[in-house]
């Protein structure tokens, strides 16, 4: 049998002793703490709607053109910058991760589409996140604008959902207790797993007929000089500049390409919510009225 020294026999006494008393000391002051009148963390207050409001706009994607697709976006001032992001609802049947969806910041409204002001990533399995190099009150400051996703990938692509950016509405709550989603009042947006407070009479969209037209335009003509749609037609125009420097304009609508250099293109979708015959025109320099002009006619 091995035989220890009385020195190490005295270290080993020496050692228990002080982790007895090491972890006696440590048992007494958590007692001391659990025994102290610690008041309770205070909490900074909740932050009013207005300064909610500046940080980051919630808005509802709700469907277009028969659809039946929606999602929610958010804008969020970021330090110099903005960020824009999109959680968009795609059928658990189909891939979502192959599903590809251009997105982009428009001018107009939901019901009468203008020109893209900002190009966002893409909504790549209901996700998109973009920062972009603009003040969040430039973003958001400047309607009507909305956001709008597309069905493909790359424009020409027919709209599937939109929002409207507004610039101070009530916010309203909505969604299952167990998720709970914060949208501008009147808006339907959902997520996986929320319930809406509207009605399917509510949310309904109609369908549109989609109508697409490829124009280009050289000093001083347009490749079409007449344009036939029906009453609430969706309409997009694409246009690539033959020569010259020139964009496609439609005042009623509120739609305009943006102004393009020979062999460049522009789109501009809107809705021809109004029966008549109305002028579309180049809006660069004297162009219109050197006879760049065009006629946009909308049947009952």
């Amino acid at each position: 049998m091995k035989q220890f020294s009385t020195r190490t026999i005295i270290l080993i006494v020496i050692a228990v002793i002080s982790l007895g008393a090491v972890l006696y000391r440590g048992a007494r002051l958590q007692q001391s703490a659990l025994d102290a009148d610690i008041p309770s963390p205070e909490f900074p207050p909740s932050p009013t709607f207005e300064e909610f409001n500046s940080q980051i706009r919630l808005l509802a994607l709700e469907p277009m053109n028969g659809s039946n697709m929606a999602g929610v976006a958010a804008i969020t001032r970021e330090d110099g910058a903005t960020s824009v992001d999109i959680e968009f609802s795609i059928p658990d049947s189909t891939n979502r991760e192959s599903i590809s969806m251009a997105a982009h910041i428009h001018e107009g409204t939901c019901g009468a589409l203008g020109s893209v002001v900002y190009n966002l990533e893409n909504v790549i399995g209901g996700l998109s996140h973009t920062i972009l190099s603009v003040l969040f009150d430039e973003v958001v400051g400047s309607p009507p604008r909305i956001v709008v996703v597309h069905a493909g990938p790359s424009l020409p692509s027919p709209s599937v959902a939109c929002g409207e950016i507004v610039e101070a509405a009530p916010m309203v709550e909505i969604g299952a207790e167990d998720e709970m989603l914060t949208v501008p009042e009147g808006g339907s947006g959902t997520t996986s797993g929320s319930q809406s407070s509207n009605t399917a009479e509510d949310s309904a969209v109609e369908a549109r007929s989609f109508k697409e037209f490829d124009i280009s335009g050289r000093n001083f003509e347009f490749s079409q000089g007449e344009i036939r749609v029906k009453k609430e037609d969706f309409v997009r125009i694409n246009f690539t500049s033959a020569g010259g420097f020139h964009d496609w304009t439609i005042d009623e609508f509120n739609a305009h390409t943006e102004q393009v250099a020979s062999g460049n293109r522009s789109s501009v979708d809107f809705i021809a919510d109004k029966a008549g015959t109305f002028e579309y025109y180049c809006n660069v320099g004297n162009h219109r009225a050197m006879g760049m002009v065009g006629k946009l006619i909308v049947e009952e």
